[in-house]
Formats: C-alpha cells, structure tokens, sequence
C-alpha cells in the first residue's frame, strides 16, 4: 500500500478503545538505559556485551552475546503487553534456541513475559513453555537477515490469557487457568538461562526496540501499532476483474442517494467512530479505509466523535451521528448489520458481535463489486471515481454457524471479509471471534458420545445390529438407553464449556448403520438411515 496507510494508522491509533500509553521503553539508540511512563530513565541492572548497529529507527542492539536486565519494576504484574521489533542476524536466521527476553536467572520464570524461537517457529510464554502459544511458520514471514519483524505478546494472569502476535497478526492464543507469578532477578533482554539451567542461549538479532504496556493491546490495537512502526506485511495480490464481469451480487432494493466517496484524487468523507468504539467498530473501520484506498487511490482519514470537524461522514458502529438520524436500527443480535445514508452520510453498523464488520464487507463486496476468493488475493475494481447510490438495508444471517470447510475459509482474514465464521478460522474475540464446538465434539462423535470401550461388552445392544450381529460400528439409535447416555454425555460437555455455542451429534466416519427391526422400521418410514 502507500506510504499514506502510515499516517492513516497513526489517527486510528489515536482513537482506538483505550489507546494507551506504554509504561516502558527501550529504543537502544546509543544507550541501554530505557524511560519509564513519566520519561525517567531505567538504567539495567547488568549490561553485558553492547554493541550498536544501523535498526529500522536509528540505531539498534546487537544482541548477538548482548544482555540486559531490567529490574522488575517495569513489568506489569497482572497483565500487559510486550512488543520487540528485531531482525535476525546472519548466525540467528536458522533454528536452535534464540532469546529476545525472558527471565535472567532461571528457566521460564511463571509471569516473566519470554518471546523466543525454537527450531525456527517463534514462542510466546510466561511460564517456562507449559502454556507456550506456537508461532508456527506462517507463510508471509521472512526470518532472514535484513528484514524487520515485530512480535507482540499479550497476557491477563487473572485470565490465564495469553495472545502471541506477529507482524500485527495474531498466530495463536491460550486461555487456560490463572495463575500465581514466581520472583526473578529481573526482566532481560538478549540472552537467557537455558532449559537445563547453567548454560545462555543467545538472541542473535538486532533489536530495534522494546516496549512494555500495562494492558494487553486488542488486535487492532496490535495491527495498527505494526503499520505506525512504519512496517507493512504483503497486500493480497489485486487484480481487477474481467471485462465481461458484472456484480452479480447487487443488493435487492431502492437505492438510496448518490455519494461521491473519491473524485480527482481526493475526497470529502472521514471515518467516523463513536468516541469509545468497540474492537469490532475499530476493525471494521481500518479495513474499510485500507480496501477504499486499494479502489480509488485515496486514503480517508478516521475520526472519533468529539473530534471538531464538518463534512460528510461514513460513521462506523453505534455512533451519537446515528441516533440522530432516525434511521431504524432494529435489533441485528450479533452478528447482523444495517446500511443507511442520510443527505450525504453513510452509516455502517451492526450487532454485538461482527456486525459492524459484516456491513463493511457487506458494501465492499455487494454495492461496491469487491471479491476475495482465495485467502492471497482480492479482486478490487479500480474506481478513482466512486459514485454510486448504496443500497440502504438490514440483515441477520439465517444461519448461525457459515462454514464452507475448505482451506481458504480457515484463515482469519478470508472469514472476515467473506462473512463466515467456520471454527477452524482463528479470528480474534477482538474482532467477533468464532464458532466453536463445545470440548472438540466436531463430526463423528457417536463414538465420543457413547463410548465401545466403557459399553460394548455389557451393552451390545447399543451399537449396530449388521448381519444379525451385534458390531461397534454406529448406535442402535432406536433404543431409549443409547438416546438416555448421549444426551446425559452431551449436557456434561455443555457444562464444562459454557463458553461453546455447537455441539455435533452425528454418525462415526463410515457407514454400517444399525439394522434391527425398530431401526430398519424407522428408515424405511422416513426413506433413509438414521
């Protein structure tokens, strides 16, 4: 994208939800000594092999054998955020063990924040590796000398959350029990004791900077944070669609009055936000200003309300510019959203959930002709000149769960922008989350449900009559026990994760249905297996 997106970052940033401040930073432009939030100077409290070379913003440590120790006071206690941008020197750019910070004295310290890469894929933990959070080895990630990346880590310790991101996208979570912090002798920088606790495994990159918060940043906060840092990840590829294409999702209804949102390289709209917007109201309204200005060249500024400003607005989520409208705004539950304009205003809103962001998408792909079919591309049409009379409508998806089960629509960003929701796309809660299935029940369950191994022996009768013979295959689903024992094991895995909305009830892989006389009498009523 152009070099525009760095500025337009640095607006959103300043009206995101509880945009914050950090509480510590350490730039290494000549010195070790970092600031605290009232810029007092941090000196470490060890300091061995400092070295200088040219970073991403000045100058940059070469944490090759470097180590710094910071003292505890700088790390939140509770929860908080730790950003490190570094780039891999030519003896860190394979596998083994590389540390950007963790504990000075010990293996994993619980509660000392550890970003680190091991065999290649880089780690996020605070408690020695029990509740690591895998990086992986995502496709657009370059670990090699000269390219700068950023690796963001997030916990809440009354939560047990921790969030692991890089280059602004989010690669892994964990949520599990909270926990008690251990002491250390410090928060260090470089190397750290090793998992056998004599030797010091290295960095072996250039650290550019180190910056603590005393909250966990939301996803966008994180994203937008990458773009300020002045970094950008590839752009799906865009390609304009074919001449003979024609919009094929035009939404039904009256259009409402024409907007011109870009003429002559510039334009008269700002993105409004309420003046504290949700995570979903933020998201929706840095993705519609990234593909507007894919479309026509133009980067529209984002605003908070209460921000002193005239001229037209497309206003993001439930803004006080929307109650005054007196558009109707009916209930959307979460994830339905409305589309209105009043005189020149666009209005995008939606329910609790990723409504806001599903009328973003909704405008780009059904009034504005906009397609991602494959999770690396985008068909954007090139519009310098958008005119055009949007369609003013609500909708509630029909269907609470969307999930083509294919490769492309478990990826994040792919559901997003096509509205689905599946379970296996890792989106954020940040950013609406997903579907889930209550303790893993996901297809195939019947053997999950009413196991063979605690049954088969003392209850034959509750599996598959094939041939006259009793077989562990599927359920005998006519007999009261088996419905009794599945609904009893289901109502169990409900109450142990409250937090799931799907439950699957459904056959084991295969075929070899149960054939007894109330089972073979019940298909051939309804015409076909159970």
């Amino acid at each position: 994208m152009s070099r525009s997106i760095a500025a337009l970052s640095v607006v959103c940033l300043s009206c995101v939800a509880g945009a914050v401040s950090p509480v510590f930073t350490a730039s290494f432009d000549g010195s070790v000594a970092g600031q605290n939030a009232a810029g007092q100077e941090v000196k470490p409290q060890q300091a061995e092999g400092i070295a200088y070379a040219p970073g991403l913003h000045g100058q940059a440590l070469v944490a090759d054998r470097a180590r710094l120790v910071y003292p505890m006071s700088v790390l939140p206690p509770d929860r908080g955020t730790v950003e490190i941008v570094a780039s891999p020197l030519p003896s860190g750019s394979g596998g083994g063990w590389l540390f950007l910070c963790g504990s000075p004295d010990q293996w994993g310290a619980v509660g000392i924040p550890r970003l680190w890469r091991w065999n290649g894929q880089p780690r996020f933990d605070l408690d020695g590796g029990q509740k690591a959070v895998y990086g992986g080895n995502p496709s657009w990630f370059d670990w090699s000398p000269g390219t700068w990346h950023v690796f963001t880590g997030t916990w809440d310790r009354t939560l047990g959350k921790t969030v692991f991101y890089i280059d602004g996208r989010m690669v892994g979570s964990y949520h599990g029990n909270p926990w008690e912090n251990e002491t250390s002798a410090g928060f260090a920088i470089g190397s750290s004791r090793h998992i056998e606790g004599t030797a010091m495994d290295d960095a072996k990159a250039l650290i550019d900077s180190v910056t603590l918060y005393s909250t966990p940043l939301s996803a966008t906060q994180v994203q937008l944070r990458y773009r300020e840092l002045g970094l950008r990840l590839p752009s799906p590829v865009s390609v304009v669609p074919h001449p003979a294409w024609q919009n094929a999702l035009l939404p039904r209804g009256e259009p409402g009055p024409e907007l011109t949102l870009a003429s002559q390289g510039a334009s008269a709209y700002r993105i409004l936000l309420p003046a504290e917007p949700t995570s979903m109201e933020e998201k929706a309204a840095a993705d519609l200003a990234l593909w507007l200005e894919a479309m026509t060249g133009v980067a529209l500024p984002l605003a908070a309300e209460g921000e002193s400003s005239n001229g037209p607005v497309i206003a993001i989520g439930h803004t006080q510019r929307l109650a005054q409208s007196g558009l109707a705004t009916p209930d959307l539950a979460q994830e339905g959203y409305g589309i209105g304009v009043k005189d020149k205003d666009l209005f995008l809103w939606g329910g609790s959930g990723r409504g806001p962001i599903n009328a973003v998408y909704a405008l780009l792909e059904e009034d504005l002709g906009c397609r991602w079919y494959q999770r690396d591309t985008a068909t954007i049409p090139h519009r310098p000149e958008l005119i055009f009379r949007p369609v003013p409508r609500t909708f509630v998806p029909a269907l609470e769960i969307r999930d083509p089960f294919y490769w492309d629509a478990f990826q994040a960003d792919w559901s997003l922008r096509n509205r689905t929701n599946s379970p296996s796309a890792p989106v954020p809660d940040e950013w609406g989350g997903r579907m889930r299935y209550a303790g893993g029940f996901f297809v195939h369950t019947y053997n999950r449900l009413v196991p063979p191994n605690t049954y088969f022996q003392d209850h034959p009768e509750y599996y598959s009559e094939i041939g006259g013979k009793r077989q562990p295959r599927q359920l005998c689903l006519s007999n009261p026990e088996v419905v009794r024992i599945a609904i009893e094991k289901v109502r169990e895995v409900l109450r142990a994760d409250p937090g799931a909305q799907l439950i699957s009830v459904s056959p084991n892989d295969g075929r070899g249905y149960c054939e007894c006389a109330d089972c073979k009498a019940f298909d051939e009523a309804e015409g076909d297996t159970q």
